[in-house]
């Protein structure tokens, strides 16, 4: 044979990164391009010692990678966009090779004019002024407003265009030399191609003279704004730009504009646009105009500065006067003082006022036929029309005599009197002198149900006149048997009327009107028991002549004062309605007069002790009736009878039976007893205060707790109905279990199944249970030695006492299996180690048999399942 060799060789094939478009800016549509910028876009993050980039004009070039195709310098673009192919290869092996793209785009610079100059007024002669230099923008470009411009100190600034280095100022810009100064203009067109602009800044300081001013004067008026308080007018200074060109020498073409402020002013920027209609909005009261005059031949300034002042001259405040309201003094009329009223004309105003009160606003106009005061209406209402001029002459203003106030009015209002109607008088009982009236009682008779009038009482005539009104007159303390009070009626117009309303005070009966409360004890503890409510009158009469006086009962205090229909029926027999404490009020009349007493009797029943004991107890007796302590918790609780009542409130008597004469216990008088026999118990316990008591009687039950136990196999072993019963030593009825089964009375258990079994015994109110264990013999039906801890073997039942016994297993052929020890653990299903299979298998067992001692032999057979 023979043996050769050969190489393979991997080569590292290039990715060819995205790479983006290649922008530049020119003043025509093609520049200079250099291709190898894109060189490290196309990389990315490759070695360019593994890899070689190159530029074609087409896929195919590209993608044959001929040499003398690819472009190797600059080139000039030939459209835009141009689109350039771009190769990136494995210098080892070209094959590997990716291929990506890139547009050259061409994006325009702005054409603008190189230099620009602007040219400002001075407002002095300081040869500064400020400049707008937004305002050279037209003239740089004439596309300003599809670019951006930005203004810089130096070019370099502006060809940098950071905007730390911007002019902020620019609408404001001072000029940095006297009279001139250079800045520079960066232009950027929304493609972000720039051009720089140098602008000249030029200052001509030609100034209208100082001393030049032009006042116009007007009133406040409503036009527009409807508000003539406001300093706020309309003004007409279109003869002012003839006075301001009077002050330059004639022959020159100039243009007079105004301002509201210096800063438009200097920027020419809104300028006032009608100054025949002009409105002061921006400068209530006092506004200057800025004066600007332009030479239109050579731009320069001839003036500039505030030589207008416009003031709005204030009228009289038009304030709201309150309509002049009076009382009727016959046929509607009244008679008014109008001046009065100057108070709410002049208002907060500090200006001496001329002010005038007249029938028709024709006469407030033309100021004729004034009125005098005092004054009686010819209608109701009449209105009345003021006229407000400041007086000039008193506080030395300007001539402001046509600034006058002609819109005010009120109405002179006559109202009627309140029409009120005499009171009956009001009497009170009472047990002194001194009383305490609520006068409003009588208000609705008063006003006859009109709650529109308001009432006030008066102890005089004089406390009328000095308007003294009772303070608290629901609470008017009358130190007279008889007295009367002045009403005065007020309506809601304020006018008044007066009427007279009486009082007497009638002393109440010397009666007690704390009797003693009446008390009952409960007979069936409900709180509820029989009344005779008369047991007090005699006690509240206090001495005097039952004949005198009426009685009669109310379960409300209302109803009683009421004196209604309400009343108890049967006073002598009344059942209490609310439980336990109730109060009933007694209304005392005497038959001479209707000065009532209501008396609050208490009842009160009284509670009998609620004795806390139960129907029944158990005491736990020995066989020979000796009381003796449980071993378990009984199912009835064990004395003592416990009353759980306190011996500091009630006192004790137990009894053997019934509580009655004869069944005493002698010494038995604690709250508790203590039994030692069975039987019926009884306690009558009695509140030491109230004197109530109540019996209370429970039954105490014997129970004998079980003392021994023998239990008796009555089947013999292997029956197929295994019986067993239990004899009990013990005086008690007894219950039974049979490992820790349901509780029966019955001590026989039927069809129990072999093995060893544990029989219970209690008494039936459980003072004691005893137990014992008992085996029956007998063999599993089957067994199943799979290893899950369940019958995983196989032997007799109960036959553990008898070590000689014998066990043998067989199969279904009569093959002996094993022999098992009566006492060890069975049989595991195996022969020899080896795993039986399922199936019936039989044994025979030699045993004794424990209801008659005989020896015995038992065959059967049982089931193994795998």
């Amino acid at each position: 044979f023979d043996v050769g060799s050969f190489n393979i060789n991997v080569y590292l094939n290039p990715i060819a990164n995205p790479v983006s478009d290649f922008v530049l800016c020119s003043d025509t549509n093609t520049t200079t391009f250099d291709l190898s910028v894109k060189e490290s876009e196309v990389l990315g993050s490759q070695s360019s010692t593994d890899f070689d980039i190159k530029f074609y004009y087409s896929q195919a070039d590209a993608d044959a990678g001929l040499p003398g195709t690819e472009i190797t310098t600059p080139i000039l673009n030939s459209s835009s966009p141009q689109t350039i192919i771009v190769r990136i290869e494995n210098v080892l092996n070209t094959d590997c090779y990716d291929i990506t793209s890139f547009n050259l785009i061409v994006n325009l610079n702005p054409i603008v004019t190189p230099i620009v100059d602007l040219f400002q007024c001075d407002d002095d002669n300081d040869g500064f002024t400020l400049f707008n230099l937004t305002e050279a923008n037209e003239l740089i470009s004439s596309n300003a407003s599809n670019e951006t411009f930005s203004y810089y100190l130096t070019l370099a600034e502006a060809q940098s265009g950071l905007v730390a280095n911007q002019i902020t100022n620019y609408l404001n810009y001072p000029n940095p030399t006297p009279l001139s100064g250079i800045v520079f203009s960066r232009i950027e067109a929304s493609n972000g191609c720039y051009k720089t602009t140098q602008i000249n800044l030029t200052v001509s300081t030609t100034q209208i003279p100082g001393t030049f001013n032009l006042p116009y004067n007007v009133c406040d008026d409503y036009q527009i704004d409807n508000d003539n308080t406001n300093g706020i007018a309309n003004f007409d200074f279109s003869d002012a730009t003839t006075q301001i060109l009077a002050q330059f020498p004639p022959g020159q073409t100039l243009t007079v504009t105004y301002f509201t402020n210096l800063a438009d002013a200097l920027q020419e920027a809104n300028a006032i646009v009608d100054i025949s209609d002009h409105r002061n909005d921006a400068s209530p009261y006092v506004q200057n105009i800025v004066v600007r005059v332009d030479s239109d031949v050579l731009n320069a300034c001839l003036g500039l500065g505030e030589y207008i002042t416009l003031t709005v001259d204030s009228v009289p405040v038009e304030n709201t006067i309150s309509d002049y309201i009076l009382c009727d003094i016959g046929n509607g009329q009244a008679d008014f003082d109008l001046t009065t009223k100057d108070a709410e004309v002049i208002g907060t105003q500090t200006q001496d006022i001329l002010i005038s009160y007249h029938e028709t606003p024709d006469d407030a106009e033309n100021n004729i036929n004034a009125i005098a005061s005092p004054y009686s209406n010819l209608t109701n209402p009449q209105t009345i029309y003021v006229r407000a001029q400041f007086d000039n002459n008193a506080n030395g203003v300007g001539d402001t005599d046509e600034c006058v106030s002609t819109d005010m009015s009120f109405q002179l209002i006559v109202n009627p009197n309140p029409v009120i109607f005499q009171p009956d008088i009001i009497q009170i009982c009472n047990d002194q002198v001194n009383t305490t009236y609520d006068l409003t009682i009588r208000e609705d008779q008063i006003t006859g149900g009109d709650t529109t009038i308001i009432l006030s009482y008066f102890e005089s005539q004089m406390d009328l006149d000095n308007n003294n009104p009772i303070v608290s007159p629901n609470m008017y303390n009358n130190n007279l048997f008889n007295r009367d009070i002045i009403v005065l009626a007020t309506g809601v117009n304020t006018c008044t009327s007066t009427v007279t309303l009486s009082l007497e005070t009638i002393l109440y009966e010397n009666l007690d009107n704390t009797p003693k409360t009446i008390e009952e004890c409960e007979v069936d503890n409900d709180g509820f028991d029989n009344f005779d409510l008369t047991r007090r009158e005699i006690e509240i009469l206090n001495g005097l002549d039952p004949l005198n006086f009426t009685f009669d009962y109310y379960e409300i205090e209302a109803d009683a004062i009421a004196g209604n229909s309400n009343s108890i029926s049967n006073p002598t027999s009344f059942v209490n309605t609310q439980a336990v404490t109730q109060t009933i009020y007694a209304r005392v009349t005497p038959v001479t007069n209707q000065c009532f007493v209501i008396v609050p009797i208490t009842l009160i029943v009284n509670p009998v002790p609620e004795i806390a004991i139960e129907d029944q107890y158990v005491i736990c007796l020995s066989s020979a009736g000796q009381r003796i302590t449980p071993t378990l918790e009984t199912f009835l609780t064990n004395p003592p009878i416990d009353t759980q009542l306190s011996t500091m409130e009630f006192s004790f008597q137990w009894y053997q039976g019934e509580p009655v004469p004869g069944n005493e216990i002698v010494g038995a008088t604690d709250s508790f007893y203590d039994p030692t026999t069975d039987g019926i118990f009884s306690v009558l316990a009695t509140n030491v205060i109230t004197g109530c008591t109540i019996p209370a009687t429970t039954e105490v039950i014997a129970s004998y707790p079980p003392e021994s136990i023998t239990i008796n196999i009555i089947s013999e072993a292997f029956s197929s109905d295994d019986i067993i019963e239990i004899s009990v030593s013990g005086n008690g009825t007894y219950e039974y279990s049979l490992d820790h089964g349901l509780w029966q009375l019955s001590s026989r258990f039927e069809s129990v199944n072999g093995g060893q079994h544990t029989v219970y015994v209690r008494d039936l109110y459980n003072c004691n249970e005893i137990f014992q264990v008992e085996t029956i013999i007998d063999y599993p039906r089957f067994f199943t030695p799979n290893g899950d801890a369940y019958n995983n073997s196989w032997n007799i039942y109960g036959i553990e006492n008898q070590p000689l016994a014998k066990i043998y297993i067989y199969d279904r052929y009569g093959k002996l299996l094993k022999q098992l020890d009566p006492t060890g653990p069975g049989w595991d299903g195996t022969f020899n180690g080896e795993p039986l299979p399922s199936s019936d298998y039989w044994f025979t067992v030699e045993y004794e048999e424990p209801s008659n001692g005989s020896m015995r032999i038992f065959k059967s057979h049982f089931s193994l399942k795998r």
